[in-house]
């Protein structure tokens, strides 16, 4: 059934699932005017897309700058923001493993975590280090891969924050190069200086700020998901 058969609550229950169920956050009108209007910080929404179809798709995330569209993260990238923004750490994409000669994909879902950040100023350089703790188990995983040996959880453990690091680092550099701030960095500095001046801060210091990531993932009931 096509879209347009369908009444004028689907958008919103589409948005809705894909909350619950994938990687994309839905902001609260509250919050969404808080980062709207606020200083030191930029607005996200779903972004969706009619495919060829007919239908709507969540595609991922819009984040706005000002009034105006300044970036469109995907669906994996909208996951990443969703752990780095810290509200509802909930979700779940895939990733590469390898061991020896062995290479292919599983499915990482996280089932709750924590996340916390802060800024600190080092003369001339700023940098920003989140403390990001998650949850979760692997699923659809290759058989040559037995998570029931210790080894092979720690192996997979230790790929899986590597990728993600790696995968984090990269989005906040995408942010820089964009100019838009949807972590609320620029408030989070704001925080920590009294002569704090918007239009500085994104000028001079924003596209400089270094970024720290500690994450620890920790698998419960890893090889139950299979």
């Amino acid at each position: 059934m096509k879209n347009k058969d369908r009444n004028s609550d689907y958008p919103y229950k589409l948005i809705e699932q894909n909350y619950r169920t994938q990687n994309v956050p839905i902001p609260t009108l509250q919050s969404f005017l808080f980062d709207f209007y606020g200083e030191g910080r930029d607005p996200s929404i779903p972004y969706l897309k009619i495919n060829q179809k007919g239908n709507i798709e969540v595609e991922g995330l819009a984040v706005l700058k000002k009034d105006r569209l300044g970036l469109i993260l995907d669906q994996k990238e909208s996951f990443l923001y969703k752990i780095l923004r810290g509200r509802v750490i909930r979700g779940q994409t895939e990733f590469n493993i390898h061991k020896g000669q062995s290479r292919d994909t599983a499915i990482l879902a996280i089932l709750y975590g924590k996340n916390k950040k802060s800024i600190r100023n080092n003369g001339s350089k700023s940098k920003v280090t989140f403390n990001i703790t998650v949850n979760g188990m692997v699923k659809d995983f290759p058989d040559w891969l037995d998570l029931r040996k210790k080894q092979n959880n720690l192996l997979l453990k230790k790929q899986l924050e590597k990728q993600m690091k790696k995968d984090f680092e990269k989005l906040f550099v995408k942010f820089q190069k964009q100019q838009v701030d949807p972590l609320g960095i620029g408030d989070l500095a704001r925080a920590y200086s009294k002569k704090w001046n918007e239009k500085e801060f994104y000028e001079k210091v924003y596209p400089t700020i270094a970024m720290e990531i500690n994450l620890k993932i920790e698998l419960s009931h890893a090889g139950m998901g299979e």
